[in-house]
């Protein structure tokens, strides 16, 4: 593989402050060079770049997604998770959806809807995804989408762990699933000590998302999920809770002292309402990241939800645009145990790289000068998917001047439609 060269390259570096310099990457693997050492003969054998039009950031980590919920944009509007599937057409919209996705969908059909979630993540520049799913199918369509379009990431493999912890690779991760509360039960618990202790696998599993679900574990056990998980030695460094909205002091002092990751999914908490009180987790020096959750995919406008609700009532500069985007790049990364590859842009880790255009971000007056800067926080203000030119991959384009590099982009957009009308028919508004 060619040595690619990024020359005059602004970065975003492992401490969340703007660099200059140059990157080599070779076999996927980042080199900083700094425009000191730099001499531009030593490299006529590499492809070389002008990055001088960009904002070089890590590739960006969503934490927690279901593919294929993109189908049921607006479909959970208004009701609560345990109203899902009622007698109302809301309802009967939503058993349709969830029939389609287990089983009314032929393969590729299937395989369209997972691949249509992939693309719009990379075209926000996610670069690693962390995948719950839909339906009861098994990972391996999610396999295939994330082989098929470039992007890496960890899936969930629930109830079939076994089978795939056994066989990974390295670009794609699979987890073990902590039981959901209203799943939980000493037979479930059980079979996860006997997961964990076979294989000590990352597990995962939504947590403390709402009220319903704090108040069916304390109803059956007198606890929080948190205190059971803990009593049942499967809360650790390797754990990774989503959501945590109804966590009590007591719960976030026992996640911290254990070492487990929350998954901070701002904008799905607030269409749930609820808030979780992260200010008080990363305080604690919980590791947080974010999520976009069931059938959102921005992770921008996840950012920009989590930093505005880190300022409600707090000092104001108690909590920066550089919290966030650590959140969404090295606490991503050290969730999943890849603290050492991935999150950051230094010598040694993966050039998962994002290009940002930077004479587009809104035309926003980008400053680093006499120790003030802005750069961080107007990307996380002023970012959206459309600025986002390139996406690298482990030193591999995935994404060029906004178009997918491995797919026929239009086709999987067209056969998505098709998949729309299969499911949804009439009701669809012409």
């Amino acid at each position: 593989m060619k040595a690619l060269l990024l020359i005059n390259a602004t970065y975003i570096d492992k401490d969340q402050k703007v660099a200059k310099g140059n990157i080599l990457v070779t076999d996927g693997v980042i080199k900083i060079i700094s425009n000191a050492d730099f001499c531009i003969e030593k490299y006529y054998n590499s492809e070389i770049i002008d990055c001088s039009k960009y904002i070089i950031i890590p590739g960006l980590i969503n934490g927690h997604y279901h593919n294929g919920s993109l189908l049921a944009k607006g479909l959970s509007k208004e009701i609560a998770i345990n109203e899902w599937e009622g007698e109302s057409l809301q309802g009967r919209l939503q058993s349709t959806l969830f029939h389609y996705l287990d089983e009314g969908l032929d393969e590729e059909e299937y395989l369209t809807v997972c691949l249509r979630g992939y693309i719009d993540l990379i075209k926000c520049g996610v670069t690693f995804v962390s995948d719950s799913g839909s339906s009861d199918r098994t990972p391996d369509y999610l396999v295939r989408a994330m082989r098929a379009l470039g992007i890496r990431g960890v899936i969930d493999a629930g109830e079939k762990a076994g089978q795939y912890l056994a066989g990974m690779s390295q670009d794609i991760l699979f987890t073990g699933h902590l039981p959901e509360e209203e799943d939980i039960n000493d037979g479930t618990l059980a079979r996860c000590k006997e997961v964990v202790e076979k294989y000590d696998p990352i597990m995962m599993t939504h947590c403390l998302e709402n009220k319903w679900r704090k108040e069916l574990i304390y109803k059956k056990y007198g606890k929080s999920t948190a205190e059971l998980f803990d009593e049942h030695n499967l809360l650790n460094k390797k754990t990774v809770l989503f959501h945590c909205v109804e966590l009590s002091d007591g719960d976030i002092k026992t996640i911290g002292s254990r070492g487990a990751s929350i998954v901070h999914c701002p904008v799905s908490n607030i269409a749930g309402g609820g808030i979780a009180n992260i200010k008080d987790c990363l305080s604690s020096d919980i590791n947080v990241c974010i999520g976009t959750d069931w059938a959102r995919y921005d992770i921008w406008e996840a950012m920009r939800f989590a930093y505005f609700l880190l300022k409600i009532n707090t000092k104001r500069n108690a909590f920066t645009a550089e919290h966030v985007l650590r959140m969404t790049t090295n606490n991503g990364a050290k969730a999943f145990g890849l603290d050492e590859k991935i999150g950051i842009i230094e010598d040694g880790y993966y050039a998962d790289l994002v290009f940002v255009d930077k004479t587009s971000v809104k035309q926003a007056p980008l400053i680093d000068n006499d120790g003030f800067s802005n750069i961080v926080h107007n990307l996380i203000m002023e970012c959206r998917e459309e600025m986002i030119e390139h996406v690298m991959v482990k030193g591999k384009w995935i994404m060029r001047h906004g178009r997918l590099t491995h797919i026929d982009e239009d086709k999987i957009l067209k056969d998505y439609e098709q998949v729309l009308i299969k499911v949804f028919g009439g009701y669809i508004l012409k």
